[in-house]
């Protein structure tokens, strides 16, 4: 028998996107909302600890049972398909928050590559600003024409350790400002969360709690009553209404009862499934009039998937520093985010921070 569940928005995918607009509509909407998670529960935060010091030890993934077998993504360039828990890859991630710049949204006016986006930075901005207020993002502005915002971050930078000092007077003298890399990791106690005690494994697990992730906006909000959490169930297909281009019902498959299919029937569905899920769904819900797949007139759903890059350099300085504490934490400067003389197109943030590559024990 078909288990068939309403709501007025259903939210695919538990990751942060999702946390984001689910908060949203608890603060300001009275609506019925179900978020729907491919994966499971992440550990309680009880157990990060020992799950942190496991990483530590033996380099083992500290979020068991993060990936749901068979999902995996051939020739994906990182290696693995984003995460499947409650949170999503969020649990991962280092929490940097560092914003696009105003050039970013017209690269193919500005610089003749890519195509400009439809809307501008200002337009933006307040949404960036929403974002990290929800999040909890702690940071300081940088100088005004390289970053620019309408209001000021909702805590208090992250204090520079002595060796980020040290580095900041020493890359200053190339006349480059640099500023510290505004970051979701709590520097004030925030939502029922810990300061950070920058104890140095934001990446991949914070065994406190003081780094924000998604699994504490959806636990919260679960606890208010304000959504429904439907885990371990994976949506599997898209459907429109008839001779409509609205999407009215997701057909999913319960991991745990696979013979019973779950239909998931809203006025507003919210696809928030990553980068890579969220286009795969839209194409696997091909038929009828949309034989290309959904929201795919363009031709282009699931094409131009970009990471972002990094290129290291590492500097030997004649300077004594000591390392051990948050070496995460790093400078950032837009200098070269800005407009100005080039033959060729190249922008990028330039970070610097502590390195002890080539200085631990053998």
């Amino acid at each position: 028998m078909r288990r068939v569940i309403e709501s007025d928005v259903c939210i695919i995918g538990a990751g942060i996107t999702a946390a984001m607009v689910a908060a949203k509509l608890a603060a300001e909407r009275n609506a019925t909302v179900v978020v729907v998670e491919a994966g499971g529960d992440p550990p309680p935060v009880a157990d990060r600890y020992r799950l942190r010091q496991r990483w530590l030890d033996y380099e083992e993934n500290p979020w068991p049972n993060d990936h749901i077998a068979s999902q995996d993504v051939e020739g994906h360039p990182m290696g693995y398909s984003p995460s499947m828990q409650v949170g999503g890859l969020a649990m991962h991630w280092g929490a940097v928050t560092p914003r696009f710049s105003p050039e970013d949204m017209k690269v193919h006016s500005r610089y003749g590559v890519g195509t400009d986006w439809p809307l501008d930075y200002d337009e933006l901005d307040p949404f960036y600003q929403e974002a990290e207020e929800r999040m909890g993002v702690c940071g300081v502005q940088g100088r005004e024409d390289l970053d620019p915002r309408s209001g000021p971050y909702p805590m208090p930078e992250m204090p520079l350790t002595y060796n980020l000092v040290k580095l900041k007077e020493w890359a200053e003298k190339s006349g480059v400002p640099f500023w510290p890399m505004p970051a979701a990791k709590n520097t004030q106690p925030r939502d029922g969360r810990p300061v950070c005690c920058r104890n140095e494994t934001c990446y991949p697990i914070c065994p406190i709690g003081a780094k924000y992730s998604p699994d504490f906006t959806f636990y919260a909000l679960e606890d208010q009553g304000r959504i429904q959490l439907v885990k371990n169930t994976l949506v599997r297909r898209l459907e429109t209404a008839a001779g409509s281009d609205r999407i009215e019902r997701a057909i999913a498959v319960d991991r745990r009862r696979p013979d019973e299919p779950v239909e998931f029937r809203a006025q507003t569905f919210v696809l928030a499934g990553g980068f890579v899920w969220a286009p795969h769904l839209l194409l696997i819900s091909a038929g009828g009039r949309f034989g290309d797949g959904l929201a795919n007139s363009s031709g282009l759903v699931g094409k131009y998937l970009a990471g972002h890059r990094a290129v290291n350099a590492f500097i030997e300085l004649p300077t004594e520093i000591y390392p051990g504490m948050n070496q995460q934490h790093s400078l950032i400067s837009k200098y070269w985010m800005k407009d100005g003389p080039r033959d060729r197109y190249l922008r990028h943030d330039f970070r610097v921070w502590e390195s002890d590559v080539g200085r631990t024990a053998r």
